[in-house]
């Protein structure tokens, strides 16, 4: 077997697909469902002393009874330590559940077993994948379980986790921005709008699927509640692919993760805040790209203090030794609730739709750089007007970054009323807009996908020499082979040479021990 190698979306600690636990698909509440008893006397068994002492059992029968009684009774319903300590951390909250017709039993209260340490519970080694991976199993009562638990925090994980390369990405914003709304328009409206991407996309997990009726954003309906601070709410899996126009498959896992907004805001109590997001830290800390809202009324007035920068200043703490990792993640920063600045920002009632591409009567797996480079630099001016501190922060850093604008209702809020208070909601069918376009910049950034053209970015530069918008990932011109400073690389020999020289400073001994200087002039000359 190849083997995958796995990262628990919780506790984050790594280990090989062969080293899943498994939740047993079999399970008693009581001792009294094991229908164990002698079959000569009838004589009920509750406990193993019950066994020893049963006089009318021969010592074969006893020894038998006795090991049979010790596996059933590791299928009894009970707590589970290792989930308890890590769920402990996150105010005694735990997994999502809703029970189906005839289940009774939370799944966290469902024995949990290691196939390697305790194979007695087991009547099998386990079925694979085609890839090799490890995702069900046959308990010792015969009942097949894909129940997979991390062995370290027995989480669950989704049903093929782990086959596919894994993304994590945190959602972070100050609280009141939209996180949950937007998750949930995301999550209702993800299988569509990747779709039209070229992109088939998953849910891989019931909670997934089920995210957006627990979060519902619909007519008349109350809008979601804010995340509360000291809550972890379960992630959120997408199972990606398509393949290329050669056949070749593409795969990935996006993992997306709802940070509650009060763990990013300072507040007078600037330790109370630091010690309760340190508990969200892994989350934040193991991004390989962060999904940021912020909404347009938190620009005005301007703050220098608690502004929108102050969210990334508490996350950059949370990176700490590693805070140079924050060079190489994506940051797709997203204005949310557009449609509020929509008439500002491009003279419009409503955020323009998003562009979809089709090749042959087929949508095309790129990022519509076009129609993204349209409302940049107005969503740009934007940004820049109010809150250019913002923008410092994001460039010194979060070198890699982009500026979005997403709709996640897209019709008037109306303040309704109910025998439980006041509320808002959505006065007629929600109309999203562009909700997929920055996890589409993120996969075009982690080299899923492919893009029409040249994405323009904040940190970009231009080549001295011949003005071409370059990235900031960029350190030479590929055309001119020069740096924004002006250095420019040999073509000849490949050294880099200061600005404003003629000819390569290279030297080496030649015949007789003579120096040759190297011959070579910049790439425009």
């Amino acid at each position: 077997m190849p083997g995958h190698r796995i990262t628990c979306p919780y506790c984050f600690k790594e280990f090989d697909d062969g080293d899943v636990h498994f939740r047993m698909e079999t399970v008693f509440k009581s001792t009294d469902d094991f229908g164990f008893s002698n079959p000569d006397t009838g004589k009920q068994y509750r406990s193993a002393g019950d066994i020893i002492q049963d006089p009318d059992l021969s010592e074969e029968f006893r020894e038998g009874y006795i090991e049979r009684f010790k596996v059933f009774s590791g299928f009894l319903a009970g707590d589970d330590p290792k989930y308890e300590e890590f769920w402990s951390r996150f105010g005694g909250t735990s997994e999502w559940w809703e029970p189906t017709e005839g289940e009774t039993i939370k799944p966290w209260r469902r024995p949990v077993h290691d196939p390697h340490s305790e194979p007695d519970f087991f009547l099998d080694g386990g079925s694979t994948t085609e890839s090799g991976m490890l995702y069900k199993i046959t308990d010792a009562c015969g009942r097949e379980t894909s129940r997979r638990v991390c062995p370290f925090c027995h989480n669950p994980l989704p049903d093929l986790y782990g086959q596919y390369p894994v993304k994590f990405i945190p959602v972070i914003g100050a609280s009141g921005v939209g996180k949950t709304v937007y998750l949930s328009q995301l999550m209702r409206w993800a299988t569509d709008d990747f779709a039209k991407c070229g992109i088939n996309a998953q849910p891989a997990s019931m909670y997934t699927r089920r995210y957006c009726d627990i979060n519902p954003v619909e007519m008349e309906k109350p809008l979601p509640v804010r995340t509360p601070p000291d809550e972890l709410q379960q992630p959120l899996f997408l199972d990606l692919s398509y393949e290329d126009e050669p056949g070749r498959a593409h795969d990935l896992t996006l993992v997306l993760c709802d940070v509650s907004g009060q763990l990013c805001q300072i507040g007078y109590d600037t330790l109370a805040v630091v010690k309760q997001a340190q508990k969200f830290a892994p989350f934040i800390g193991h991004a390989d790209g962060i999904l940021y809202l912020v909404e347009p009324r938190q620009f005005e007035p301007p703050d220098p203090v608690r502004g929108p920068q102050a969210v990334l200043n508490v996350v950059h703490d949370l990176f700490d030794a590693h805070a140079n990792d924050l060079n190489r993640i994506p940051v797709a920063v997203c204005i949310s609730k557009g449609d509020t600045v929509a008439q500002v920002v491009f003279g419009k009632s409503c955020i323009p739709q998003l562009e979809y591409l089709k090749n042959g009567g087929k949508y095309r797996p790129v990022f519509n750089a076009d129609s993204y480079n349209k409302l940049y630099e107005p969503v740009y001016g934007f940004v820049e007007r109010l809150s250019f501190v913002l923008l410092n922060t994001l460039s010194v850093q979060y070198p890699i970054h982009d500026l979005f604008m997403v709709e996640s209702i897209g019709v008037p809020v109306a303040g309704l009323k109910n025998e439980n208070g006041e509320y808002g909601a959505p006065s007629a069918s929600p109309e999203p807009q562009r909700l997929v376009e920055p996890l589409l910049w993120m996969l075009n950034r982690f080299g899923f996908i492919g893009s029409t053209g040249f994405i323009n970015e904040p940190n970009d530069w231009f080549c001295p020499q011949c003005q071409r918008r370059l990235h900031i990932t960029q350190e030479f011109c590929p055309d001119c082979k020069c740096t924004e400073d002006g250095r420019w690389m040999c073509p000849l020999c490949g050294t880099v040479n200061p600005a404003g020289t003629a000819q390569c400073s290279h030297t080496e001994k030649g015949f007789l021990g003579m120096t040759k200087r190297c011959k070579g002039t910049p790439a425009w000359k």
